[in-house]
């Protein structure tokens, strides 16, 4: 899920997509691959308050983690239909309703991470 969500560039945001894969790990550590460890690792290294900030707030990534799996799906979509104009209309949209979705969140937890002293825009990703 997370190779492909990463390499996406279907979505302008601000924050870095890395910082995606360490959330995905904050929110399932069990089912977390090697990059989504490494980048929450990053992230804990930098903050230790992380770890803490992540158990206080997961309410924020029980939200965030099932809108990545659906814009994920779209994106196979997306990729899978692109010869078929109106299905790949579909799905184009449904994306872009997801990056909507997904932004909002993410503005909550940039702000949440604010408010606790976790500026991640200082780490190199």
């Amino acid at each position: 899920m997370t190779e492909t969500f990463s390499r996406s560039e279907s979505m302008k945001r601000n924050y870095p997509t890395n910082f995606l894969l360490a959330l995905e790990c904050a929110h399932s550590p069990r089912k977390a691959n090697a990059f989504q460890k490494a980048y929450f690792d990053k992230v804990e290294k930098a903050f230790p308050s992380f770890s803490n900030w992540t158990q206080k707030n997961k309410y924020l990534l029980q939200e965030l983690i099932p809108l990545l799996q659906q814009k994920q799906k779209m994106i196979d979509q997306v990729i899978k239909y692109r010869s078929q104009v109106a299905k790949l209309d579909q799905y184009v949209l449904k994306d872009r309703e997801l990056s909507l979705q997904v932004d909002m969140i993410m503005k909550q937890i940039i702000a949440s991470l604010l408010a606790d002293g976790i500026d991640i825009s200082q780490l190199s990703w």
